[in-house]
């Protein structure tokens, strides 16, 4: 789950254009469509509602019809609307009005699609998912702040048309004016309160006004008659479907996408809680097995709060789920409260639900980068990738006991840079900073993005900081490693062995493990050998027993090696080669195959990202939950 962010309302809402943008053409050409409905009523009568000897709109027959405002439809069965507009002026606000409620209608749908959670996890496991965005949150924010204005928007100048004609009325005395008074003093209670009294107001107010879109959206469907199609009427079978789907939706996730678990609940440092599940064979197989997001409840801390956080997988056991819960809000704290000692408690899930990561196995490179407790989601695509994909990990993490947690409890990989920039102002335990190798390397300041995630691409495309040439441990398996040891102990008592004959043993049971010796030893295979020929070729120079640890140079190389070798290209440091390097490279074939992913509440990082993305090409899959 991600962390808060402070970003202001003016910088949500260019936030949401910018990740939008590829959608943006295609809601705007749904948008011109339905204004070709829109201009329908603007044609002369009787094919629209326009007088042709006066270019406005009156009631054709009815002269005191036109004087209460209602005009009657055309070959619609005596249908009144409540649209005269007898002056330029009149029109001109009647065009503002229908104009912003048929460009209303792509949002309406996405406000509501957007959270068809059940129907989104089907399509893409469709070749349909090759069209969607696992974004949804972002496009649901964006289509919710367009709802919140256009509807004033709609409503005022209907209001000033019926003003200047003396119908103000109307507002209260028609099925249209009731049942858009309604929908627009609903629609401040559902949107204000995400979009400008987030810190102000309990999330659990905001969730529960935010369930008015019910009253707003019933309302709306009786704004006007389905008789009146083809002028209008559109609005019932448009909604009223949406509503239904919706609805059947939650159902569907309620009935038959959510169980009672027994959760375990333990305590990381301070500000966090480590929660681990059992779940059925249908739950881990909705995602293949693979990440996503999840519902929690516990309704022993309030059984009416549902939370989202990012599932991440047990290492070890298929079906066990893990989340992990930072404390920075008011149930997060009642949980912390309810959690003083480790508990194993029945809690309710609900999912899980696709996001932004599970595009992940889209791509051969992946640069994985958290922010605090956005690591999860990203301990997830580690974990299922790391075997058949390329996956670096930046973390930046101010809390020492999260960073040794996630450092003792999972394995990062070894096919990629793991680089964890500690940002606190605590001391690291040595615990913590004997974790630290090339591999998985802690840097004590805060990272530069624009210069790291070049770097990366570098040193992986360029062959000269490929992660796996700086750990020849991993071409070494535990085992055999250990058992060469032995043999070299036991080789080593015997001082009046050759180092010919030293050698030729050692690389004997090297191949009896399926290894060269050389490839134990690594780079540095030929200091090695003339160590220990020099080593047996003068005796008197050899150090006593007493002395020195039983065993030859060939020890010293091996338990080095067991660690990643000396780390001369460091991705984390300045490199004046990477950026050009990397803005040479085919974007179609070779950055095509890299992808970033973020998680967490960082507002500087997002925008470097970004920046990293629009400059270099590359794709960026964010995931938030920024209730």
């Amino acid at each position: 789950m991600g962390e808060k962010s402070k970003l202001s309302f003016n910088g949500k809402v260019r936030k949401c254009l910018s990740k939008l943008k590829p959608h943006i053409m295609w809601i705007m050409i749904a948008q011109i469509m339905c204004l070709i409905f829109c201009l329908v009523a603007f044609i002369p009568f009787p094919i629209g509602l326009v007088n042709p000897a006066t270019g406005t709109i009156i009631n054709q027959v009815n002269t005191t019809l036109t004087e209460e405002g209602y005009v009657e439809y055309p070959l619609s069965s005596g249908v009144l609307r409540p649209v005269v507009a007898a002056t330029a002026f009149q029109m001109f606000c009647l065009g503002v009005s229908r104009i912003s409620a048929y460009t209303l209608y792509p949002f309406l749908i996405i406000i509501f699609a957007t959270k068809m959670r059940a129907i989104n996890n089907f399509l893409n496991s469709t070749p349909i998912g090759n069209y969607l965005d696992h974004d949804v949150n972002e496009l649901h924010r964006f289509a919710g702040i367009y709802i919140a204005f256009d509807v004033w928007v709609h409503t005022l100048f209907h209001c000033i048309r019926w003003g200047v004609q003396g119908n103000i009325s109307l507002l209260w005395s028609s099925y249209a004016g009731i049942s858009g008074l309604i929908a627009v003093i609903a629609t401040p209670l559902i949107t204000f309160p995400m979009m400008w009294f987030r810190k102000s107001i309990k999330y659990e107010v905001r969730k529960a006004l935010h369930y008015l879109f019910y009253v707003f959206a019933i309302s709306l469907c009786w704004h006007v008659p389905v008789s009146g199609l083809w002028l209008s009427g559109y609005i019932l079978p448009v909604l009223g479907t949406c509503i239904c789907m919706y609805t059947l939706d939650v159902a569907y996730v309620v009935l038959f996408m959510t169980e009672k678990v027994e959760g375990s609940l333990v305590r990381v440092g301070d500000k966090g809680i480590f929660m681990s599940m059992d779940v059925s064979d249908t739950f881990n197989n909705r995602l293949h097995g693979r990440g996503g997001y999840v519902f929690i409840n516990l309704p022993w801390v309030n059984r009416n709060q549902w939370h989202a956080f990012s599932l991440f997988e047990h290492p070890n056991i298929s079906n066990r789920r893990e989340v992990y819960i930072q404390v920075e809000g008011d149930w997060t704290t009642d949980v912390s409260k309810a959690t003083q000692k480790d508990t194993v408690r029945t809690c309710w899930i609900q999912g899980p639900f696709i996001s932004p990561y599970n595009d992940a196995p889209g791509y051969d490179n992946l640069i994985v980068v958290a922010s605090g407790i956005g690591i999860t989601p990203g301990i997830s695509v580690v974990r299922n990738l790391k075997d058949t994909r390329r996956v670096c990990l930046i973390w930046m993490v101010r809390d020492p006991a999260m960073l040794e947690f996630f450092l003792e409890k999972y394995d990062l990989g070894r096919n990629g840079w793991n680089l964890i920039f500690y940002t606190g102002t605590a001391p690291l335990s040595p615990i913590i900073d004997n974790l630290s190798t090339n591999l998985h390397k802690i840097i004590k300041k805060r990272p530069n993005l624009n210069s790291v995630i070049p770097n990366i691409i570098y040193g992986i495309e360029s062959g000269e900081g490929r992660p796996e040439d700086f750990s020849p441990a991993n071409k070494m398996k535990d085992d055999a490693r250990a058992s060469l040891i032995h043999k070299a102990q036991e080789l080593d008592q015997n001082e009046s062995l050759s180092a010919d004959a030293l050698i030729r043993e050692l690389s004997k049971k090297a191949r009896e493990e399926k290894y060269l010796l050389s490839q134990m030893v690594g780079s540095k295979a030929d200091s090695t050998f003339e160590a220990i020929i020099d080593e047996r070729s003068n005796p008197a120079q050899r150090p006593s027993r007493r002395r020195r640890a039983p065993s030859a140079a060939i020890f010293k190389t091996l338990d080095q090696n067991t660690d990643a070798g000396a780390c001369d290209f460091q991705p984390w440091e300045d490199n004046s080669d990477s950026v050009p390097f990397v803005k040479d490279l085919c974007q179609e074939y070779v950055l095509s195959r890299w992808a970033m992913t973020y998680c967490g509440g960082s507002l500087p990082v997002e925008k470097a990202l970004n920046s990293i993305s629009k400059e270099y090409g590359i794709d960026i899959k964010t995931e938030l939950f920024g209730w």
